[in-house]
């Protein structure tokens, strides 16, 4: 067979995946009046995590790590690509079961950490498997449909999306976009996106899209990329794709006179608390 008797094959194929993906969400749907395909896959991922099964990034049964690190080198990742003071107030946007988020919850100041996912039952296994951490950090955490307006009130420095934004379905990704720019809404704000990149838009999989790079710059105005982090080329239902993390920034101009005096004020507040409890550890040390 020639290369592009393959190639035709190969694409009849991936429309007839597609088609089972969608027409598995519309048997859902039938029961599930006015739901959205988060839902639908935030269910079904629930249901096998309940039966013990394995999961790359959520519950306690992760392939190839433990709970505990297997957020690690993530972490330390995104503490390369953004300068994160202890004061930093960090939005973990899709935080499932905090393998991720624990590493935050440790590091930042006492209620500097806002994990929000789209249900409950990931974050209690998180909360499960910390222990007292998440209780004694006074860490923040809720769900994106009841609990958005607080995360806002939060007044994020950094938000971060891992292993989130290819699972986006496309009709879902307007909300998406408008919701982590709504949270940072502070002047020179952060924000860092794990995302898969393909020349065009792609479904590789049943919870999974891959876009070009100038479609994630779009959806972020007016964030401006600042940075773009390689991770690694992979290969699924026959895509080439590259993973990266981008780094976007809200422009201090984007926000008002009023609003920036107001961040800056509160910024100089917690910047100088901070320093005054390093000053009384140091002299209780002495």
């Amino acid at each position: 067979m020639n290369s592009i008797a393959k190639a035709n094959t190969f694409s009849a194929s991936t429309v007839d995946q597609n088609d089972l993906y969608d027409r598995e969400f519309h048997e859902w749907l039938k029961s599930n009046p006015g739901g959205v395909f988060s839902q639908y896959s935030v269910q079904d991922t629930v249901n096998k995590l309940n039966k013990g099964g394995k999961h790359h990034t959520l519950g306690g049964n992760l392939y190839g790590a433990e709970w505990s690190t297997g957020g690690i080198s993530f972490f330390k990742r995104l503490r390369r690509l953004a300068d994160i003071p202890r004061y930093a107030r960090i939005c973990d946007y899709g935080c499932g079961s905090l393998r991720i988020g624990i590493h935050f919850i440790k590091q930042q100041n006492s209620g500097c950490y806002y994990g929000l996912d789209v249900t409950r039952d990931f974050i209690e296994q998180g909360v499960e498997f910390a222990g007292d951490v998440v209780q004694n950090r006074c860490a923040k955490l809720g769900t994106i449909g009841n609990d958005l307006e607080s995360a806002v009130k939060f007044d994020a420095d950094l938000l971060f999306a891992a292993n989130i934004v290819c699972h986006i379905h496309p009709e879902e990704a307007e909300t998406f976009y408008a919701n982590i720019k709504k949270i940072v809404h502070r002047p020179n704000g952060i924000i860092l996106l794990h995302v898969v990149e393909h020349p065009f838009m792609v479904r590789y999989q049943k919870s999974g899209w891959a876009w070009p790079l100038d479609f994630y710059d779009k959806k972020m105005r007016p964030f401006r990329r600042v940075g773009t982090d390689f991770m690694k080329p992979f290969h699924k239902a026959g895509y080439f794709m590259n993973g990266y993390v981008l780094v976007y920034e809200r422009p201090a101009k984007s926000v008002s006179i009023l609003k920036n005096l107001i961040h800056l004020v509160k910024d100089k507040y917690r910047e100088q608390k901070y320093h005054k409890k390093l000053r009384l550890q140091a002299r209780n040390k002495d």
